[in-house]
């Protein structure tokens, strides 16, 4: 990526990178902190959501050689995480779908983006927006009561290799 939308891109991949180091962090520290032994498995399935996007993230940044700047994120997330790491389960779902919405509406423009690009680029961009859509469905169910919550999640989660 060298150029005009290339720029653009590039930025909005290496901010979606970001946001899932922060999503890892904030969610495996909630996870850890919940009393709840539900509530930290499903957390945790969170997690490993994220830290399949952010490991899907890294390989493209890799190809383009964009430097990992974490930039301010891991303040960020450390701060989210003290300031919400108490609060009540329906407090911290509604919070988590706010935030997750807001990475949607940035990450939406990644369709238009990735238009003329390969598909390995496309199927990335594809799968930031699933994982967002999918984060907040999860909050949206969970918060109704809905037993299979997380659907959308597990079908986003890769088996590990070699299962």
């Amino acid at each position: 990526m060298t150029n005009g939308a290339g720029d653009e891109l590039e930025a909005l991949i290496l901010k979606a990178w970001q946001g899932e180091v922060y999503g890892v962090l904030v969610y495996d520290g909630l996870a850890r902190a919940r009393d709840d032994s539900i509530e930290r498995t499903k957390l945790g399935e969170l997690v490993e959501l994220e830290v399949q996007m952010r490991d899907k993230l890294v390989g493209l940044l890799s190809q383009w050689a964009v430097d990992l700047d974490h930039g301010d994120i891991l303040d960020v997330a450390q701060l989210d995480l003290e300031r919400t790491k108490n609060q009540p389960w329906s407090q911290l779902l509604r919070w988590i779908s706010a935030d997750a919405a807001t990475a949607l509406d940035d990450y939406l423009q990644l369709d238009e983006l990735t238009n003329a690009c390969s598909d390995d680029v496309r199927s990335v961009a594809d799968d930031v927006i699933a994982h967002e859509r999918a984060i907040i469905s999860f909050c949206v169910k969970e918060l109704a009561g809905e037993i299979d919550s997380l659907r959308e999640v597990r079908a986003l989660v890769q088996p590990a290799s070699g299962a």
